[in-house]
């Protein structure tokens, strides 16, 4: 919170208050840590209360990295308080306050044991990686129109890569969350939604297999198709949930079987 405060308000005094902040992160680390483990030896835990403790030593990492780059952030702002060649991109105070919101729910996913909150966290990660590039576009196009500025646009560059990464590790967390409240992994519960079949279409037979390998290997069904015609006759039986296109087949392109 103070990061994004600083970071709005430009208010060196916030920025150096939330470097300071970030170093007291890694006692906190090590002491949650010990508490983990003298539970696990201590108390011996089984099943589900065994995955919310390691789901814990694993999580501290990624919180411990989100302090670090939180810091990285206020470092930089610091510098930028005397740049003037450069405007904060519009989009920027947007993916800061996601980048936030979706710590602050991955926490409080973890806390109150919420398995649709740790997946809200996991779907809002989309939205911070559409607002870095948003703000790519904008410091590219504040840049051909000003030259100058091209290294205050890079400390901008960088706060925006700092909190795409802290959504990285906000959406690592509600991924353990998840596992840790269902003892299954992410892509397990994106099977759930993905009941149907998954349809394969790509002419070279080494690529083909090997999606259809992983697809299997991850429990979804998989079917695969070498051209469009065969992958035609397959829809007109039965609709497919989810098909993995080749734009580039012969025959008929992939461009006309989206438009099918």
């Amino acid at each position: 919170d103070v990061v994004t405060e600083s970071l709005a308000s430009g208010d060196d005094a916030a920025a150096k208050s939330a470097v300071e902040m970030t170093r007291s992160m890694d006692q906190m680390e090590r002491d949650i840590e010990n508490r983990c483990l003298r539970l696990l030896l201590q108390q011996q835990p089984v099943a589900r209360d065994l995955r919310f403790i390691s789901a814990a030593l694993k999580m501290i990492t990624d919180m411990e990295r989100i302090g670090d780059q939180a810091a990285d952030i206020a470092e930089v702002v610091t510098m930028l308080e005397a740049e003037s060649a450069i405007e904060p991109p519009e989009h920027i105070s947007a993916m800061a306050e996601e980048a936030r919101r979706m710590v602050h729910r991955a926490i409080d996913a973890y806390v109150q044991r919420d398995v649709k909150l740790a997946e809200k966290v996991i779907a809002q990660d989309d939205v911070v990686d559409d607002l870095f590039l948003d703000v790519k576009r904008e410091l590219v196009e504040q840049i051909r129109k000003k030259p100058d500025c091209g290294m205050a646009a890079l400390d901008m560059l960088m706060i925006a890569k700092y909190f795409e990464r802290i959504g990285d590790h906000a959406t690592n967390i509600a991924e353990w969350v998840c596992y840790s409240l269902t003892g299954q992994h992410v892509y397990r519960i994106i099977q759930r939604r993905i009941a149907g079949m998954i349809y394969s279409v790509e002419d070279d037979a080494a690529i083909r297999e090997l999606i259809l390998y992983a697809l299997r290997q991850a429990g979804f069904e998989a079917e695969g198709f070498e051209e469009g015609t065969a992958f035609r006759q397959a829809v007109a039986k039965a609709k497919p949930e989810l098909v993995l296109l080749d734009l580039m087949l012969p025959g008929e392109d992939g461009m006309s079987l989206l438009r099918f």
